[in-house]
C-alpha cells in the first residue's frame, strides 16, 4: 500500500444509516505500536481516525504491515443479515455464540477454513439478493485468506504430507485422533482453543473418563511441536484417525470403549502389560514399566489419593439405559461413613448401551487403579486388563487341622458380609477382625492368609515393614492410607513379621512407644479383615491382646505335613492355575510316591520345599 507517511486527510465517510445496513467494507490500518487506527481509503493515500464512525458498515476491516504490503489482521461483523448467515455457518461448532450482535475473527481465520465448503454451499441456496449482497461482500474480504490455504493443503494431503504451517488444517473441532503409545490408539477428538505460535502448534482434545460412578467429557491439551519441511501425517504426534490405513481401527476404538465403560467403577482384575504410574510434584510426570499380577480399578479412589490428577474437567454424559445400582454404607478407617457404590461384577447387558458408537470411541484406552504388585497408583491399558484365573484349591491344599481351617474361612466370611453388626460403646470402634498367626518360619502363616483371600475371592495386600517407615509420624500417614484402602475394597490385610511395629514398649525407646501407640490406635478403628504374622509371639505388646480376635499357633511340620504339602507343591507345578506354562512344565515330575516320603523325611520347613520344588 502506498502514501504512508504522508500528512493525513479525511477519507470519504458513508452516510449512517443504521448498524451493520450498508453493504460495505470500513477498511481500518494500522497506523503505530500503540494500535491507533484509521480508515484506509484506498482511492486516497491519506489517512485520518475514523474508527468511532464505523457503525454503519457491514464489515469493518483492521489491516497490519505484511510480507509484500498490508495483510488482513481482523474483522468484525455487523451487518444483521450476515449475521443471520453465519449462525447457520457455524451451526453446532464448538463454544461459538450463534445469536451475537457482532462477530469477530482474527487471522489466521481458521473457523472459515474448516467450514468453507458450507459457507459456499449456503451462498448457493440463498435466493434473498440483500442477504446476497452482504454475503458476497465477506465472501470476497474471507476468499483471498482460505483459498490458496486450502489448495496448498489439497496437495499435501494427497501424498500424505503436512508442513508447520498447515498442520491446523489436520484438526477441525470434532475430528477424531490418534496418539500411538504403547501399540495404543488412544480416542479423543480436537475441540475448541486451537492455536499456533512460534514453538508449537496447540489444540485442545476431548475425550470420555469415568470416575467410577458415571461417564463423561474430559478436555486436555495436546500440542505439535514446531517442525521444518514436510512429515508424514501418521508421524505426528497426534494425528486424524482417518489418515490411517486400518479402516477397521474405528471398530477397534468403539469395542475397546465398551470395555472401558464396563471397567469403570470397583474391579479387581489380572493385568499384564505396561503401567503408568503417576510422580509426585507440581508437573504431572509419569513413569512406565511393565507389570504382571492382579490389580484393582477404582477410578474414585484413585482421584482421593493424587493430588495431580483433578476431575475439574469432568462433564457428565446422561446414559441410555444406564443400569440402576444399589449404594452399599461403608465406614473408613477413621469411622466416617459414605456411601459407596458397589460394582464388583461386570454391568447386564441386558440394562442396554450406556453410550453412542461415537461416544465409545473416544473413551480413554487407560484405566485408574492400584497396582498390587508394586503397590502404586496407576493407569492401566484397558486392552491390558484380563479376568483372574483363581486357584480354587489353594484353601483346600492348605496344610493345616480342618477345625482351624473352618474357623478362619467363617471369620474372614463373617467379616467380608458385614454378618456381625456388633459395635462398641464408641461409634465405629472395634468393626474389624484382626487373627494372630504365630509359628516358625515356613510352617504356612502367610499361605493361609493367601489362600483364604483366593478362596473369598477378595484382593490380598501384603503390607510390609520397610513399607511403613520407622517415623512415627511417617507410619501414621502410610498406615491409615492402607487401612482404608483395604475397607474400601474389602480386602484381606496381611502384615507379615509384625513383631517389628508391635514389639513390647521399653521406657528408653521413645520412638518405639510412639509407634506402638500408632498402631494400637489404627487398629482400634480398623473395620476390616487382618492377618499379623509372626514367629516371635513373646515379643508382641501387651496392649495388642485386646485387640486380636483370634491367635492360632502353627506348630513346626511333621513328617505328615511335609508330605502333604510335597504333593500339593508338584502338583502345583504339573498344573498351574493361571497362565501358560512355560519350558520347565512341559513334562510331568517323575517322582513317585517312595521318593515322596523320602523327601518328606527331611527336617524342611514349608518355604524350603517349594524351593527345591
Amino acid at each position: 500500500m502506498s502514501g504512508r507517511g504522508k500528512s493525513p486527510k479525511i477519507g470519504k465517510i458513508v452516510p449512517f444509516s443504521e448498524r451493520g445496513s450498508c453493504a460495505t467494507i470500513q477498511e481500518i490500518w494500522r497506523v503505530d505500536r500503540h494500535h491507533q487506527r484509521q480508515e484506509l481509503d484506498r482511492s486516497i493515500v491519506r489517512f485520518d481516525d475514523v474508527e468511532s464512525r464505523s457503525i454503519e458498515h457491514a464489515i469493518i476491516a483492521k489491516y497490519q504491515p505484511g510480507i509484500g504490503g498490508s495483510c488482513l489482521a481482523a474483522f468484525t461483523v455487523q451487518s444483521p443479515y450476515l449475521l443471520n448467515f453465519l449462525s447457520k455457518v457455524f451451526k453446532d461448532y464448538p463454544d461459538i455464540d450463534t445469536a451475537p450482535n457482532e462477530f469477530k475473527f482474527k487471522e489466521p481465520f481458521l473457523l472459515f477454513f474448516y467450514r468453507w465448503d458450507l459457507f459456499e454451499q449456503l451462498m448457493l441456496e440463498e435466493n434473498d439478493e440483500k442477504v446476497l449482497s452482504h454475503v458476497r461482500l465477506l465472501y470476497d474480504l474471507v476468499r483471498k485468506e482460505v483459498e490458496p490455504k486450502k489448495e496448498k493443503v489439497r496437495d499435501f494431503r494427497l501424498k500424505g504430507l503436512i508442513d508447520f504451517d498447515h498442520v491446523f488444517a489436520l484438526f477441525e473441532p470434532g475430528t477424531e485422533t490418534g496418539k500411538t503409545g504403547y501399540g495404543l490408539y488412544p480416542g479423543g477428538s480436537t475441540w475448541d482453543g486451537i492455536g499456533a505460535n512460534s514453538g508449537h502448534f496447540a489444540f485442545a482434545r476431548q475425550y470420555v473418563d469415568g470416575n467410577g460412578k458415571e461417564l463423561g467429557y474430559v478436555t486436555t491439551s495436546g500440542h505439535i511441536s514446531k517442525f521444518s519441511g514436510t512429515r508424514r501425517i501418521t508421524e505426528l504426534s497426534c494425528f486424524p484417525i482417518s489418515e490411517l490405513a486400518d479402516n477397521t481401527l474405528r471398530a477397534k476404538l468403539v469395542e475397546r470403549g465398551r470395555r472401558f465403560a464396563q471397567l469403570n467403577g470397583y474391579r479387581y482384575k489380572s493385568y499384564f502389560g505396561y503401567v503408568i504410574i503417576p510422580e509426585t510434584g507440581p508437573r504431572r510426570i509419569y513413569s512406565n514399566y511393565v507389570a504382571r499380577g492382579r490389580i484393582i480399578i477404582d477410578p474414585k479412589t484413585y482421584v482421593r489419593y493424587n493430588s495431580s490428577y483433578t476431575s475439574e474437567d469432568f462433564t457428565s454424559i446422561i446414559s441410555r439405559n444406564a443400569p440402576k445400582e444399589k449404594p452399599e454404607t461403608r465406614s473408613d478407617a477413621s469411622g466416617v461413613h459414605e456411601s459407596r457404590v458397589e460394582q464388583k461384577g461386570e454391568p447386564d447387558s441386558g440394562h442396554g448401551e450406556l453410550l453412542t458408537e461415537d461416544q465409545y470411541a473416544l473413551c480413554s484406552p487407560y484405566v485408574r487403579g492400584y497396582c498390587l504388585t508394586n503397590k502404586s497408583w496407576a493407569k492401566f491399558s484397558v486392552d491390558d486388563v484380563s479376568e483372574i484365573v483363581w486357584n480354587d484349591k489353594a484353601f483346600e491344599s492348605l496344610v493345616l487341622s480342618p477345625e482351624y481351617k473352618k474357623v478362619l474361612l467363617a471369620s474372614v466370611d463373617a467379616q467380608l458380609s458385614k454378618a456381625d453388626v456388633f459395635d462398641d460403646v464408641i461409634h465405629g470402634k472395634g468393626k474389624g477382625i484382626i487373627m494372630m498367626l504365630q509359628g516358625e518360619p515356613g510352617t504356612g502363616k502367610t499361605l493361609s492368609a493367601e489362600s483364604i483371600a483366593e478362596e473369598m475371592k477378595q484382593p490380598l495386600y501384603i503390607m510390609r515393614a520397610g513399607e511403613l517407615g520407622e517415623v512415627a509420624s511417617e507410619v501414621d500417614t502410610k498406615l491409615e492410607s492402607i487401612l482404608d484402602m483395604c475397607t474400601t475394597w474389602g480386602a484381606v490385610l496381611l502384615l507379615d513379621e509384625c513383631d517389628v511395629f508391635l514389639e513390647k514398649r521399653r521406657e528408653a525407646s521413645m520412638s518405639k512407644t510412639k509407634l506402638v501407640a500408632v498402631f494400637l490406635r489404627l487398629l482400634e478403628y480398623y473395620q476390616g479383615v487382618m492377618f499379623l504374622t509372626t514367629n516371635r509371639i513373646a515379643s508382641i505388646d501387651q496392649a495388642f491382646e485386646s485387640r486380636i480376635h483370634l491367635t492360632i499357633h502353627f506348630p513346626p511340620l511333621d513328617i505328615t505335613a511335609r508330605l502333604a504339602i510335597w504333593q500339593n507343591f508338584i502338583k502345583t507345578s504339573d498344573n498351574p492355575a493361571s497362565d501358560p506354562p512355560s519350558a520347565a512344565h512341559q513334562s510331568k515330575c517323575q517322582l513317585e510316591q517312595g521318593d515322596l516320603l523320602r523327601m518328606a523325611e527331611l527336617d524342611l520347613n514349608g518355604r524350603q520345599i517349594k524351593n527345591v520344588v
